[in-house]
């Protein structure tokens, strides 16, 4: 299993569908999403 950490403020929580599926497209299934995510 592959690990992804995304760590941001509003640009991540924006952006956060695009960084789950490129992730998912990249590493398949087989990936776990991590975030620590807000309003900066």
């Amino acid at each position: 299993m592959v690990r992804v950490v995304a760590l941001g403020a509003s640009n991540l929580t924006r952006r956060f569908q695009t960084v789950v599926s490129t992730a998912r497209s990249v590493w398949r299934p087989g990936v776990e999403v991590l975030t620590a995510l807000g309003h900066g």
